[in-house]
Parts: structure tokens; C-alpha cells; sequence
């Protein structure tokens, strides 16, 4: 599955990134954090590039927390209206304070990057896939406590397997099960991916239990500290078995924003959220769900890395009738 970003229209889950209160304000206090470091270590006021930047609220707060422009950048020519009506009524002036654009321009060059695109990462977004292109436009710094500063800084992402009582067992003839399972087409031999915040199922205030334990299965590195812009490391193969028909496979993310700040689509995140901002957390950022094929027998799912990207290939152990 990969995620093809429109160039017309208003996503609904616009309304849900503007509405999450918790990662908002970890945004903000990432790029205060950030543009504060390079003010302290480089001694003038960064250029920000604003990637893949929606209704321009990260570009707002990159220029109250100081940066001297921000240059905003998105597909979507009815998202950019949005941005430049949101930071010209907060009182930022267009080519004085930003600049919006349809695309990066070939020679420019920018002090820090700032990009949401997070999505569920590698397995939807793939967030890499559109910022290896930018390594060009981000200037680095030789001598420095870092070569370069970007906010994300740190994205790993989770696989393990799940259960969802209350989500199939409420529903006593089945229907639910039965609904979510041929919605993602099971069918075959292979491991179906669905995310669930385009099946609007309520995942955020369901119970779950962990059947086997989160294991690491990609880590990207954006601008590390060893002087690589972005450093992939992904899993060589890492076995999860499937052992119920009601066992999916779950892939939850974390990011480091900037200096320890973070933000989290994990089963655990969202218990802790307040209501509101948990179905925010879920509409904006679904968690992934892997269903395996129908059948009898252990089903086993192998992670492997190949192309930037992990890869599931599904093994299936046949248990003996008794």
C-alpha cells in the first residue's frame, strides 16, 4: 500500500490534525526547541521548509518561535489557500514572512526541515520516499553539535499481535468480524493491510490485548548525528505467529520530534489521551492492521527489508489433526 497525496480538494482529516491538541503542541514545542538550537549554534534565524505543509499550522509555529521566513510547501492547491488565509489573519505577511509553494524549487537551499508526513510511515506515507529527494535543499552543517536539524528527527515503527474483544464479541452473530474481514479481501495467502482510520473502526476506545509482544521492525533517521540525512535500518526477519482467527497484526509508530519530544500512534498512547484528542489521534493517524489469510494452522508473518521498505511474506505451519 502506498499513499498518493491529492492535488484538489479537503481531506476530512484536516479537520482532525487541527483539532489534536497533544500533537500540536508538541509540534510547537519541538520547533521552539529547534529554532532556538540553531539560533545558539549557527547565530542568525534559520530558513525553515515547511514540507507537505496542509493548513500551514507548522509554519506558524516556526515563525513565532522565530525563524526568519518559512518557505510552505504542498501538492494541494486548496490546502495552500487554507495555509495563506491562516498565517496572513495571524498577522504574517506573504513574502515577508513565507512563501507557499506548489514545489520545492530546484536551487534553493534551507537551513531546517519541518515535515508532517508521517501517516503510518512505511507502510502507508512512506515518509522516506518523499524526503530522500530533499537531501539536495537542506543544507549541512560540518562544524556543529549537529550536521542537521529537522523536526522529525526519529521514526521507528512496531509491528505485534493484537486482539479486539470487545470490537467482534459485542456483536453476537458475527457481522462485524465478518464485515472487517471482507472489506480487506482475506482470501488468499497473503497478509492484507488496512488502515483503520479509513475502516472508521473504534479502535481508540476498544480494549486489546497484546497475543505476542511489540517487536522493532524500522527505524528512520532523519539528519543523525553521523552525518547521513536519512538512515533506514530495517528489520532482516522477525516472526510473528498467528494462532487465532481473531488475531491481526499491528503496526504502531513513535517520533522523535526534536530533542526528546515525541509523538505516538501506539495502542498505549491512546489510552492515555483525553477522549476528544484520542479520536482526533485516530481519524488523522490510523494505526495499520494486518489481517492474515483465513484457515486452519498456524500462520507465521516474516519481515524483511527490501527497497527502503519492509516487506511481509507469510508462512504458513500446518498443525496435525488430533
Amino acid at each position: 500500500m502506498s499513499w498518493h497525496p491529492s492535488t484538489r480538494g479537503l481531506s476530512s482529516y484536516i479537520l482532525s490534525v487541527l483539532a489534536d491538541e497533544d500533537r500540536n503542541h508538541k509540534f510547537e514545542l519541538a520547533l521552539r526547541y529547534c529554532v532556538s538550537s540553531f539560533r545558539t549554534e549557527q547565530g542568525y534565524r534559520p530558513h525553515v521548509l515547511d514540507f507537505g505543509c496542509g493548513a500551514g499550522l507548522l509554519t506558524h509555529h516556526a515563525l513565532k518561535a522565530g525563524a526568519a521566513f518559512v518557505t510552505a510547501v504542498d501538492c494541494n492547491e486548496d490546502v495552500r489557500s487554507i495555509a495563506r488565509l491562516t498565517l496572513e489573519r495571524a498577522g504574517f505577511v506573504e513574502g515577508t514572512h513565507f512563501a507557499i509553494l506548489d514545489r520545492v524549487p530546484p536551487d534553493a537551499v534551507y537551513d531546517v526541515l519541518v515535515s508532517d508526513i508521517l501517516g503510518t510511515l512505511t507502510t502507508s506515507e512512506r515518509a522516506c520516499q518523499f524526503w530522500t529527494p530533499l537531501e539536495r535543499c537542506i543544507k549541512k552543517f560540518d562544524f556543529a553539535p549537529r550536521p542537521y536539524y529537522c523536526v522529525p528527527s526519529k521514526l521507528v515503527q512496531w509491528a505485534s499481535v493484537v486482539r479486539f474483544p470487545e470490537m467482534f464479541n459485542a456483536d453476537p452473530s458475527g457481522g462485524m468480524k465478518h464485515a472487517f474481514r471482507a472489506s480487506c479481501r482475506p482470501q488468499d495467502e497473503r497478509v492484507h493491510l488496512v488502515s483503520t482510520q479509513e475502516l472508521g473502526l473504534p479502535l481508540c476506545s476498544s480494549v486489546y490485548q497484546r497475543v505476542h509482544p511489540r517487536v522493532q521492525i524500522r527505524v528512520d533517521v532523519l539528519g543523525g548525528r553521523d552525518g547521513t540525512f536519512l538512515h533506514t535500518a530495517a528489520a532482516k526477519s522477525v516472526d510473528l505467529p498467528i494462532e487465532h482467527e481473531d488475531d491481526l497484526l499491528c503496526f504502531e509508530w513513535t517520533a522523535t520530534l526534536f530533542d526528546g519530544v515525541t509523538v505516538q500512534t501506539t495502542l498505549e498512547e491512546y489510552a492515555s489521551l483525553p477522549p476528544g484528542v484520542r479520536a482526533c489521534r485516530a481519524t488523522r493517524w490510523g494505526l495499520m492492521l494486518g489481517v492474515p489469510p483465513l484457515g486452519s494452522g498456524r500462520f507465521g508473518v516474516a519481515f524483511r527489508a527490501k527497497d527502503g521498505m519492509v516487506r511481509m511474506t507469510p508462512k504458513r505451519h500446518r498443525v496435525a489433526a488430533t
